[in-house]
């Protein structure tokens, strides 16, 4: 007779080769610290957008924290470059960073968990910046969440479940 417990070993289910790589994953990424991208690149409230743009696209990266005598002051974005730039026509090289750039910052503990950032980040829909005590130590983008997923089938869903099917165009 085969018992059930060997069962279960030599097959085991979806739910429990899930659990097995959740606990794995727990010890390695609990707090912000083990997300978090630890490049930080400023720039300063009188650069123009012109050049935020040569960096962003140097480095590969989305944001730059604004500083001024090295106090954070904003973070400049992609999106604000979009919204606050090239989609109201304006020049990049004339545009001042402190009047593009978003603030106040939304900050987070490199301690806190990473259910908590994800829950902040998208109440605020805004990356967060990681302080310890008064400096910044890092910076958590959405990418920086999903790099930390485990690889179970619940994260594998497929884009078709959660993509946006109403489709706006314009000429």
């Amino acid at each position: 007779m085969i018992k059930t417990d060997d069962l279960k070993k030599d097959f085991p289910s979806v739910v429990d080769i899930a659990y097995e790589q959740y606990l794995r994953d727990l010890s390695r990424y609990k707090e912000v610290k083990d997300i978090m991208s630890t490049e930080i690149v400023t720039i300063s409230p009188d650069a123009t957008m012109s050049q935020v743009a040569d960096i962003m696209g140097e480095k590969h990266i989305g944001s730059l924290i604004v500083t001024k005598y090295s106090t954070p002051l904003g973070m400049v974005t992609e999106r604000d470059f979009l919204s606050k730039v090239l989609a109201l026509e304006k020049i990049p090289k004339e545009e001042k960073v402190e009047a593009i750039m978003s603030y106040p910052l939304i900050t987070i503990s490199q301690t806190a968990k990473i259910k908590e950032a994800a829950q902040m980040m998208m109440l605020k829909k805004s990356r967060l910046v990681v302080f310890d005590g008064g400096t910044i130590v890092g910076v958590v983008t959405a990418s920086d969440l999903i790099r930390c997923l485990p690889d179970i089938p619940e994260t594998e869903a497929k884009v078709d479940d959660f993509m946006t099917k109403e489709i706006v165009t314009a000429d």
